[in-house]
């Protein structure tokens, strides 16, 4: 195996947290602005976006606030 094609959990992990980088950058982006991010992006399905946004969620990392998914706040070394 190559060692230039990623894993699928570290190819994972680096799509979710380009989201993350994005929703932040943009202050807040709506589901379907995330999934059309990561179509052009990544050529993700729009089901597959929608999970990683549930994700996000769930794990408390974003928050929807007045219909935007937004950052909440994350520790000073979250992004490496």
């Amino acid at each position: 195996m190559s060692s230039r094609i990623a894993d699928g959990a570290t190819l994972r992990h680096s799509r979710l947290m380009d989201l993350v980088q994005q929703i932040q950058a943009l202050n807040g982006m709506t589901t379907m602005e995330c999934q059309t991010y990561m179509m052009w992006k990544y050529g993700l399905k729009w089901e597959t976006t929608s999970n990683y946004v549930k994700e996000l969620a769930m794990s408390q990392i974003i928050k929807q606030s007045d219909s935007k998914w937004v950052i909440k706040t994350l520790p000073r070394d979250f992004f490496g």
